[in-house]
């Protein structure tokens, strides 16, 4: 029941990138409908998520008519992605890929600190008047904005802010992630596999030693031997005080009791890793999906195309893992082997086997093909700018990412020089192979649509439990860090497969994220499953979660709960 008195005032404080972001918007939502309360949402960030923002306040609108304004603050200094795509840091990461000791390559790719001293500190305070302004009685931090974990520790130590408050840990990332310290018998270093490694779950005894090394290592290296952390370390000390430490990540997941916080993780102890402890500290809410707009709202040539022929293979390995020409080579080749064996393929669904599969397949930067026939029937490519996968057209594409755009909007290059469709040209003319470079719709959209039988990407957390919620088979290519262990989880669970086990470890690029024959026939067993629909009914849908989120962090003062112990027996 609503209170007569002031809303309760929760502030958001997240990264920009929707990896991290998504959390927030789903709980923005869930907080600003929740039925007869009056939640006053503050919500501070970087401006490239200025717009989902108002995105997801539209939404609140239309389902709460009387819902409030989310109050957007926007941070000053670099974002994420703009600090990743700096010249010294691409090179950096370009580097990582020459090194052919896996270990190096791992570490090297655990670089959680992008930003220097100077642009740390700018952050840093500008969070501390942000929440010195506000005023919140919660504040839900994003657990890889290290300056934001940092402002909120420096002004509960100095009792700087003008009013006491307290802050919790909104996460996209596992139980555990924030669980490892907590398992007897130090199973951490010995049975769950080191990060960025493609070892199997429970590690094989050959490989025990070799584990043990390579956690121990990461954390002497993540602890002691970051050189940029020192040096954001002595900045803030001279702008502050010796007691404000620089906080991350790292020190959240390997030193969770010290934080003295609790954390909303996204996810359920049934869509994990075997644990045999969860601290009451960690509270597992389910999967936050952020809303979004049906397929036929969003894009409707894209919800007509999903709804022709037979069911489809939707491959989206998100925005930041890019194909270079030997990756473009390996997809178009599978694509092609899996509808090769697909049309002799007797289907359980007889709709499937008369109609065959389909494949959607985002590759970005790639330059659409735009011809004389495709801009008679559908006009103009455009597309206003959206929410998440925003703007861009989702029609066609058999171009290079280098074709040339001149000043009327078309592309001019010779088909025949595309890598991609030397493989796939019959079967893209077909309509069986779809190619865009952005999409119109949410993934999650896409997902729900009902019209997928299988979903391939890179073991984002987002994108492994969105399509959990979905109730679709998926298969991972992991191409860095913990979404190997995305990889691993889908097999535990048995909702899909790892589909690039044999490149993880590869010297090669990393653009070159699977073996054709390898992933051909994964996706040939996976999409056969039916056991991805019963954890989809476990999860209760993609509202629950954000849904859970709101409450906790309206009734934070409430009681944290009982740790949870496995105690081997099943129910």
């Amino acid at each position: 029941m609503g209170s007569l008195s002031s809303p309760k005032r929760v502030l958001l404080l997240t990264n920009s990138e929707h990896g991290q972001a998504n959390v927030f918007l789903a709980a923005s939502y869930a907080l600003l409908t929740l039925p007869d309360e009056d939640v006053e949402v503050h919500f501070a960030s970087f401006s490239p998520i200025h717009k989902c923002v108002l995105s997801t306040y539209e939404h609140a609108k239309r389902d709460k008519p009387l819902a409030r304004s989310i109050i957007f603050h926007t941070i000053p200094g670099i974002d994420m992605v703009s600090a990743c795509l700096r010249p010294e840091i691409a090179a950096d990461r370009a580097n990582i890929n020459k090194t052919r000791i896996g270990l190096i390559r791992a570490i090297r790719r655990m670089r959680l600190l992008l930003r220097l001293g100077p642009e740390f500190v700018e952050i840093f305070w500008a969070i501390v008047e942000i929440v010195t302004n506000v005023r919140p009685s919660i504040v839900a931090v994003d657990p890889a904005f290290s300056p934001a974990l940092t402002a909120l520790r420096y002004l509960n130590r100095s009792n700087r802010s003008p009013n006491s408050f307290k802050f919790i840990i909104l996460s996209p990332n596992t139980i555990k992630d924030f669980a490892m310290p907590f398992q007897p018998h130090a199973q951490a270093l010995w049975k769950y596999p080191c990060i960025g490694k493609a070892y199997p779950f429970p590690v094989p005894l050959l490989y025990i030693p070799w584990n043990i090394y390579l956690i121990s290592f990461s954390i002497i290296v993540a602890a002691f031997l970051d050189i940029n952390r020192r040096s954001i370390q002595q900045y803030l000390t001279l702008q502050t005080d010796e007691k404000t430490k620089v906080t991350t990540l790292n020190d959240l997941s390997l030193r969770p009791d010290k934080m003295r916080v609790k954390f909303l993780v996204a996810n359920f102890p049934k869509i994990e890793f075997p644990l045999k402890f969860i601290p009451k500290r960690i509270i597992p809410c389910g999967p936050m999906i952020r809303p979004s707009k049906a397929v036929e709202a969003a894009d409707p040539e894209l919800a007509e195309w999903l709804k022709q022929g037979g069911k489809t293979v939707y491959i989206n390995l998100g925005t930041h893992v890019l194909f270079d020409e030997a990756g473009q080579r390996e997809m178009a080749r599978e694509i092609k082997m899996l509808l090769d064996v697909a049309e002799g393929t007797v289907w359980r669904d007889t709709e499937r086997r008369s109609k065959g599969l389909k494949v959607l397949w985002k590759v970005p930067g790639f330059v659409k093909q735009v011809d004389v026939e495709s801009v008679k029937v559908g006009g103009e490519d455009g597309g206003s700018e959206g929410i998440g996968e925003g703007n861009g057209g989702s029609g066609h594409a058999a171009g290079r990412e280098n074709g040339h755009r001149h000043g009327d909007g078309q592309q001019h290059h010779d088909r025949s020089e595309s890598l991609i469709y030397s493989i796939l040209g019959p079967d893209i003319e077909s309509g069986t192979v779809r190619i865009v470079d952005w999409f119109q719709a949410e993934p999650t959209a896409i997902l729900q649509s009902g019209d997928l039988v299988c979903a391939v990407h890179h073991g984002g957390a987002n994108s492994f439990l969105e399509t959990v919620c979905a109730g679709i088979p998926q298969v991972i290519l992991p191409p860095w860090m913990d979404c190997y262990d995305f990889a691993r989880r889908v097999e535990i669970l048995g909702i899909g497969r790892w589909g690039n086990r044999l490149s993880s470890d590869s010297s090669q690029s990393s653009n070159k994220l699977c073996n054709a024959k390898e992933l051909a026939d994964v996706l040939i067993d996976v999409i056969i499953g039916e056991r991805a629909k019963e954890l989809a009914k476990v999860c209760g849908g993609p509202e629950v979660g954000r849904e859970v989120a709101a409450r906790i962090l309206r009734d934070i003062d409430g009681s944290e709960g009982d740790d949870i112990v496995d105690d081997g027996k099943k129910e």
